[in-house]
């Protein structure tokens, strides 16, 4: 369970939420009352002890993240709704009238809304009645609130309209039918792609890919240790990752993966140490992702893992996070049990052989140049 990396704004001072019981199937829009930004909304959830949201947008639409997706906020007061849904915590442009919110604050929130379905896979939005069986919700219907109120509440319908023909846009253009020919596949009807750019690769040209639908790319950040080695080497970064960037030129945003093959919490430190420098320097955007090289105890390699993640949670990136291997690393460590609410996963699962089946080449959401 992942959070949006559309969060520009990141608050991770209150206790108001309990572990999810359920999966994600719905979201809840809240009206702030305020016209303010992400700022205006943290001091508001910090005044209080009995209530929260997962995000929050502000007047001038930018989005925050105050509680993880993977914890249920105290949203509605009904625990089962709060448990399936993900709740967003609106600010208006104008406090008279019907609490209206202003265009930058409803692109916004379409675009944090189709973010949510996909990255839970929710098929569509519906928005029914309270007894219907829609998974868009109202606070009014579980409390004697006037919320979302009346803009919002007529908004309702479009909200979840606009929302799901973005969902079926992508989900018709992912039909593979139509791409199985023998002369390869339309560029044009590819889901969107994110590239890992190999460490060796010079020049890349971006304009292109654009144009073939990526929207990120991934760089290696580095190293402190070799394969096989203890010692560690004279420099962690990787040595072509400041022309990458600087080749990059803000086209696209980016993030960064690093090999982690510290033995012992001692060793996990060094590298963690060594790591934020380049952070510091280059601040990833879709995150940081490690590159497990573990070999020793399950035990030994969660405390490797709890180490880098109490350090990542210190700079910021505690829901930008995640662990990227094969299934043989994966089983080094306690995934189901300590971090698969921690990390996201980028699970290394190339197709070996000759592939027939075009679906089978498409499936993956990253390739390397």
């Amino acid at each position: 369970m992942s959070n949006s990396n559309l969060a520009t704004y990141l608050y991770n001072q209150t206790g108001n939420f309990n572990a999810r019981t359920s999966s994600i199937t719905g979201i809840i829009i809240h009206n702030a009352v305020t016209i303010g930004t992400c700022e205006d909304l943290a001091k508001i959830l910090s005044s209080t002890d009995s209530g929260s949201f997962n995000y929050g947008i502000a007047t001038d639409g930018t989005i925050g993240l105050y509680v993880d997706e993977m914890y249920r906020p105290w949203s509605t007061g009904d625990p089962t709704i709060d448990h399936k849904t993900v709740s967003i915590m609106v600010c208006n442009s104008s406090l008279s009238g019907n609490y209206p919110i202003s265009q930058a604050t409803y692109s916004s929130l379409i675009d944090l809304c189709e973010d949510i379905c996909r990255r839970n896979f929710i098929s569509e939005l519906r928005y029914t009645s309270k007894n219907g069986n829609g998974n868009l919700y109202m606070h009014s219907w579980y409390a004697d609130v006037n919320c979302p109120g009346p803009y919002l509440s007529a908004k309702y319908p479009s909200i979840a309209q606009e929302v799901t023909t973005r969902l079926k846009v992508t989900q018709n253009n992912s039909t593979t039918a139509a791409l199985a020919n023998s002369s390869g596949a339309t560029v044009d009807k590819l889901n969107p792609y994110i590239v890992c750019v190999d460490p060796s690769v010079a020049k890349v040209n971006y304009d292109k890919l654009i144009t073939a639908k990526v929207v990120g790319a991934i760089f290696y950040a580095g190293s402190l240790y070799s394969e096989g080695s203890k010692t560690p080497k004279d420099v962690y970064q990787s040595s072509r990752l400041k022309t990458q960037l600087t080749e990059l030129d803000g086209k696209m945003p980016f993030g960064l993966y690093c090999d982690v093959r510290a033995w012992d919490v001692k060793s996990a430190k060094l590298e963690c140490k060594q790591l934020y420098y380049v952070i510091s320097n280059y601040p990833p955007k879709l995150g940081i992702w490690l590159n497990l090289h573990f070999g020793g105890s399950v035990s030994t390699n969660d405390e490797v893992l709890e180490t880098y993640y109490r350090y990542l949670t210190e700079w910021g990136l505690k829901s930008k996070c995640g662990l990227y291997c094969d299934r043989t690393q994966l089983g080094r460590v306690s995934w189901a049990s300590n971090f698969c609410r921690k990390y996201s996963l980028w699970l290394i699962d190339h197709t070996a052989g000759v592939v027939t089946d075009i679906g089978a080449t498409l499936s993956p959401s990253s390739f390397k140049v």
